[in-house]
């Protein structure tokens, strides 16, 4: 009653409507408290609160529309209760304790609201951490382990929308991201600092991850480890890959140099400025550019398959000084392009350049020439859309000495070799004639460690394949991602005595060749305009010809059929090149 005449909480968002009472009540109610930290905690929550929405399953809401009197006192007496007695918390300074244990989101725009104190009951009855764990890797392992197992037993069949903490019990809406904020959230609700980071993407791959890190106070450092995961916990190390591009904090308050221009809409993945910056390595650099970009946010922009399917994704953001553009967090060994979003949509305000790094550890800059004259062309012959993993390569090689073998006896107590593979297969599907034949009842295919084939097919004279006696057998599948590794033979057992002459097999790979059928789109980069389609294909065989293609010029193949997986390339001397050599292959 008070609050109406002698307070005006104009920190509350605008965003409140109607709730804006509830808001006030519980301002007044913690203001009253002896605890004069539950005021300055309830302060920091609302304040900031414009910035969190909720969705539910009937729709989007702002949290400051709809969260209640009782669900903000239950989080803030709890958080307070966990901060002043939780060992895992002990030194938190109040402005830690506000982003990294009071909380009730751990990623903007994301998950149910259910409060700390609901969170603390949940872990307590369904997992009753023990107390003699007392170090955050045996903690933090107990509970992925627990969650795991809650999970496999109820498997899949919850139903088709999240159900706050009773997700947990099933295997349902399982990702990267749900896994981080569920085990943050909850480590939270037991008195341990935690907070959700995600990484946007990688230097030469698609994926994104989320995961979560711990405050460690003992050694005053935050640990990183994978929610529900079953490796890399707290203590381990770094496992943080050197693929890993710009690596981003999820906080609850907006970060003071993640500010918004009054002529910019954010792009995707950056679209609220509660983020920080974290990544482990990074360098400096400034530069200046034609256009003049005051009023708006530049950010550095490289390759990425991305959902809106310009072919760029940006990394990092920078700031307006002057006649010249300064980037603070720039992850090195990269190609980028200085992006815009007027309107929301991406504009390329810069030529290519290759960001590097000096013996002293600062940044600098080589322009790139990835653009050719439209009127110097060629034509170019492709084979693949991505290049050859090395790890993928080795297990290409293990195949080497395979054998099939023929018997006319179930247990091939007598058979006879038809066939030994004496070279490493290339990763597509091939053709291999038997070297001897005969009629037999059964075939065996033999290796000499795990059985890394992902594609096999038993042919006969006419060059029919047979249908196999076992086709739950990961080589029958059709996924060239996949292999029955945990065997070393995989047996064919016939009605009859058949004449077999040959197979099709093909080694475990990434399914990044061209295939037969799929219809592919080259694009051409232009300077100032990015990727520009060029021509569209189906691929009748396992390459495919493009005619008139600017020369020198960067190429992008993309798979409008399947795959994910792509990089830009060069075409020299008849061959491809990839622009970041994993392992550089014409086929």
């Amino acid at each position: 009653m008070t609050s109406g005449c002698n307070q005006t909480y104009d920190f509350i968002p605008d965003r409140a409507g109607d709730n804006k009472t509830t808001l006030i009540r519980v301002l007044d109610s913690c203001r009253q408290d002896s605890d004069s930290n539950k005021y300055r905690a309830a302060e920091f929550l609302i304040r900031h609160m414009g910035w969190h929405i909720s969705q539910e399953n009937d729709g989007i809401y702002p949290d400051a529309s709809i969260l209640t009197y009782d669900f903000l006192i239950d989080q803030i007496n709890h958080a307070i209760w966990q901060w002043q007695n939780s060992p895992y918390a002990q030194g938190l300074s109040f402005e830690e304790f506000c982003e990294y244990l009071l909380p009730y989101r751990a990623v903007e725009g994301y998950g149910n609201n259910i409060s700390a104190e609901e969170r603390y009951d949940w872990v307590t009855k369904n997992i009753a951490i023990p107390d003699s764990l007392t170090g955050l890797k045996e903690l933090i392992w107990y509970y992925n382990n627990a969650v795991l197992n809650i999970r496999a037993t109820g498997g899949r069949g919850h139903q088709l929308y999240h159900d706050g903490l009773n997700d947990l019990h099933y295997e349902d809406f399982v990702d990267c991201r749900d896994k981080a904020v569920q085990t943050c959230l909850n480590l939270r609700a037991i008195g341990v600092p935690c907070v959700v980071e995600h990484t946007i993407g990688y230097r030469t791959l698609r994926s994104h991850h989320y995961y979560c890190a711990v405050w460690d106070t003992k050694h005053q450092e935050w640990l990183r480890f994978h929610g529900e995961g079953i490796k890399y916990y707290p203590g381990d190390d770094d496992w943080t890959s050197a693929e890993l591009l710009n690596i981003y904090r999820e906080t609850y308050a907006p970060q003071p140099d993640n500010s918004y221009c009054v002529n910019d809409i954010r792009p995707y993945r950056f679209e609220s400025p509660c983020q920080l910056d974290v990544t482990h390595h990074t360098v400096g650099i400034e530069l200046q550019v034609d256009s003049n970009l005051n009023g708006y946010v530049p950010y550095l922009s490289t390759f990425h398959r991305t959902a809106n399917g310009s072919g760029l994704q940006p990394f990092t953001y920078g700031r307006v000084d002057g006649n010249k553009l300064v980037f603070d967090h720039v992850v090195p060994t990269v190609w980028y392009v200085v992006t815009i979003y007027p309107d929301g949509k991406e504009q390329v305000v810069s030529r290519p350049f290759w960001v590097n790094e000096t013996e002293d550890g600062c940044g600098y800059i080589t322009y790139a020439d990835f653009e050719s004259s439209t009127n110097d062309v060629e034509n170019v012959v492709l084979f693949r859309k991505y290049p050859v993993k090395e790890f993928l390569v080795e297990r290409a090689r293990s195949l080497i000495g395979t054998k099939v073998v023929g018997s006319n006896k179930p247990d091939f107590s007598e058979s006879r070799t038809l066939w030994t593979l004496d070279s490493m297969p290339l990763p597509k599907v091939k053709k291999y004639p038997f070297r001897a034949t005969g009629n037999y009842r059964y075939y065996r295919l033999i290796t000499n460690g795990a059985c890394e084939v992902s594609e096999l097919e038993w042919l006969e004279d006419s060059g029919k394949p047979i249908s196999p006696t076992d086709s739950s057998n990961k080589a029958y599948d059709g996924d060239m991602t996949t292999a029955p590794v945990d065997s070393n033979m995989i047996t064919l057992s016939l009605p009859e005595m058949k004449r077999i002459v040959a197979i099709n097999i093909a080694p475990i790979n990434a399914d990044n060749a061209i295939t037969h059928g799929h219809i592919y789109q080259l694009y051409v980069w232009k300077d100032y305009q990015g990727w520009v389609l060029h021509s569209t294909h189906k691929a009748m065989s396992d390459s495919i010809k493009f005619s008139g293609v600017p020369k020198h010029a960067m190429l992008w193949l993309k798979d409008t059929t399947k795959g994910q997986e792509e990089m830009p390339m060069f075409y020299e001397q008849g061959k491809q090149r990839f622009i970041y050599c994993i392992k550089n292959s014409q086929k």
